[in-house]
């Protein structure tokens, strides 16, 4: 369970005296194994969001808690997966997905036994020895992927992992996601932009204001996760009521 509690978040502006408000009043929970997508406008505060989850950052006021602890920090249970895919130029496909558990100290064989693993499953084993320049977006988002469930996470936090890569590539990552989700089990928390891709992959969308960011909405979207639905009139019918609540998003702020 992650539980996030009358959380507000500030930063120091630059020539200014005055803090920068980016969230306000944040409340929601989200269970064990629950898919979750935060949407919004621009400067709504849904990477900051993230990064509180992740314990990147810290609450100017309020409190994050995972499993009933504060979170104080970056959580071992948990494993962060960034927009422009984290990778090392300078390493290979195989050093870059073995990253996180040679920071970890696993032996070598250990690590690279279960990372040989994933870069299978994930399609892209057969490219270990590549650098990242000789991949596509889809390929180098396939090696962020496998080092982030080297981890084995209980949680899977994603900020705007897709948004790069051309729409057909789009869909099959979320097609993945969704995959690893079943088999895994983990939960997951994904930022991104579009409505689309909220409603597909989301059972829980929490949608955010203009900054300073405050919850406009949560929408229950349990019918998501489907490769059918993503073509069903249900589908476009809950993408027009989630582009509403953001476009609206200001009637709501009060």
């Amino acid at each position: 369970m992650i539980e996030v509690k009358d959380v507000a978040l500030s930063y120091e502006a630059i020539n200014s005296e005055e803090a920068l408000e980016a969230l306000k009043d944040i409340n929601v929970a989200i269970a064990k194994g629950e898919r979750c997508v935060l949407v919004g406008p621009s400067g709504s505060g849904k990477t900051s969001l993230l990064f509180l989850i992740a314990g990147l950052l810290k609450p100017t006021r309020g409190q994050v808690l995972i499993d009933n602890v504060p979170v104080s920090g970056p959580q071992e249970k948990t494993a962060l997966i960034l927009q422009d895919y984290g990778l090392f130029p300078w390493k290979t496909v195989l050093a870059n997905a073995e990253l996180g558990l040679e920071i970890r100290k696993i032996p070598k064989q250990v690590r690279r036994a279960k990372v040989l693993a994933l870069l299978e499953k994930l399609g892209i084993k057969d490219y270990r020895d590549k650098y990242p320049f000789e991949l596509s977006g889809g390929q180098r988002q396939r090696v962020a992927i496998a080092r982030a469930l080297s981890l084995e996470p209980e949680i899977l936090l994603m900020d705007e992992p897709f948004s790069a890569l051309d729409s057909l590539t789009r869909e099959q990552m979320q097609e993945l996601i969704l995959e690893l989700w079943h088999e895994k089990h983990f939960t997951y928390i994904l930022v991104t932009h579009s409505i689309e891709e909220a409603v597909f992959l989301g059972e829980k969308i929490v949608i955010l204001s203009e900054g300073p960011g405050k919850i406009v909405k949560i929408v229950d979207n349990k019918t998501s996760g489907d490769k059918d639905f993503r073509n069903s009139p249900d589908f476009y019918s809950r993408c027009s009521l989630i582009r509403g609540l953001i476009e609206g998003g200001d009637l709501c702020r009060g």
